[in-house]
């Protein structure tokens, strides 16, 4: 990662993301962008994991928070849980994300009917195809079903060394990938409640 494309990241993102507690936030790393001799130490700290597959103890923490899916609910079964990652890690995975696709689009790795995150695809585009369908199914009198699947918790229920391998073969690196899901792995989940962040944890290896 070169302090280029660091400060250039940075640049674009917005203060008032929420991050782990348990580093520098979103709103530091942005001002360091600002300093050519601190975005250099940020660099050289964000490019280390990546380059060498090393976990850093400090991204090993997380904070799980809730919040609620319908405006003004305080239902606890209406109340989705979010995990605030340390800012650093939480950039790597942006940045590796978007290079994989970007990287898989170009390659055509990626079905035409993917919409999601994929340059110069938009959601309006994806719901008029949708509507198109319909209209040529019902001029045609054709048959036809659609099924539109929301998976209950789909991402937690993610198979590790399969979507690393995928990662992969759509060119991310091994250590990149090894320091992602083993940071995941073995992350320590701290809680926000009422009273403040509490101080047992779960998850990690012990």
């Amino acid at each position: 990662l070169s302090t280029a494309d660091h400060i250039s990241g940075w640049s674009r993102m917005k203060g008032r993301i929420a991050s782990s507690p348990f580093g520098p936030l979103f709103c530091d790393y942005i001002a360091g962008s600002q300093d050519i001799r601190v975005a250099d130490i940020d660099a050289a700290l964000a490019s280390i994991p990546a380059v060498t597959g090393y976990c850093p103890r400090a991204w090993q923490q997380a904070l799980d928070i809730m919040i609620p899916k319908k405006k003004l609910s305080a239902d606890v079964t209406k109340l989705r849980i979010i995990v605030l990652f340390h800012a650093l890690f939480n950039m790597m995975n942006k940045r590796v994300g978007r290079d994989m696709v970007y990287q898989a689009s170009d390659l055509g790795l990626l079905p035409a009917e993917t919409f999601g995150s994929r340059p110069g695809r938009r959601a309006n585009i994806c719901a008029l195809n949708k509507v198109l369908t319909y209209d040529v199914s019902r001029q045609r009198r054709q048959p036809m079903a659609l099924c539109s699947n929301d998976a209950t918790a789909c991402y937690d229920r993610i198979i590790h060394s399969v979507a690393s391998i995928c990662m992969q073969r759509f060119g991310v690196d091994s250590r990149t990938c090894q320091v992602m899901f083993g940071t995941l792995q073995d992350i320590k989940h701290h809680i926000s409640t009422a009273y403040g962040i509490s101080a047992d944890t779960y998850g990690g290896i012990e």
